[in-house]
């Protein structure tokens, strides 16, 4: 038994250093396997944000050259809408187109309601409308309509009424009343 005593107490000091360098083998490839998952989630994360960021880059190039094709027509946007404070400019224009066709036309205005505001306090309204149009023919309300839909104005008229109490009914003359709305801003 000797043999085997010494033998085992020979062979245990390379058995257990064996042991300890398999340990800690296993515990540096552990490590490092945290670490290069760690690192490859970071390079995820990079690409993820570097992708974001190229869509980004690419809508505001979008952006930009959509400005770009705006920039000429800004003023021409501007003046589309009236200060809600000041429609008289609106108002003389179909005031003048009733008069072109000699007709006698009433434009009645409902109050302002606010549609959009930003921070800075600028903000879009939505004014309503009504036109009352005196015995007009068929022949002029469309020459009517299709000057009013001419005028630089950011308005629409969402209905038409047709009354008329002579023989030939709407065609031949009648009472037509227009309802709308007009967009202003502050």
């Amino acid at each position: 038994m000797t043999i085997n005593g010494n033998l085992l107490k020979k062979l245990s000091l390379p058995i257990v250093a064996c042991l300890f360098v398999a340990a800690a083998a296993a515990a540096g490839i552990n490590f490092a396997g945290g670490k290069i998952t760690s690192i490859a989630k970071q390079i995820e994360k990079q690409r993820m944000l570097a992708a974001t960021l190229r869509q980004r880059e690419q809508a505001i190039t979008a952006i930009t050259a959509d400005f770009g094709k705006v920039g000429p027509y800004e003023e021409k946007f501007d003046r589309a809408q009236p200060a809600v404070d000041n429609l008289l400019p609106f108002i003389s224009a179909v005031d003048g187109l009733g008069k072109k066709y000699g007709l006698a036309a009433s434009l009645t205005l409902s109050p302002p309601a606010v549609l959009t505001a930003d921070q800075n306090g600028k903000a879009t309204f939505n004014v309503g409308f009504s036109i009352a149009l005196n015995r007009i023919t068929a022949e002029q309300l469309s020459d009517y309509l299709r000057e009013f839909d001419a005028l630089p104005y950011f308005a629409g008229i969402d209905s038409l009424s047709a009354f008329s109490s002579d023989a030939g009914g709407w065609q031949d003359a009648a009472d037509i009343k227009l309802s709308g709305k007009l967009y202003a801003k502050n």
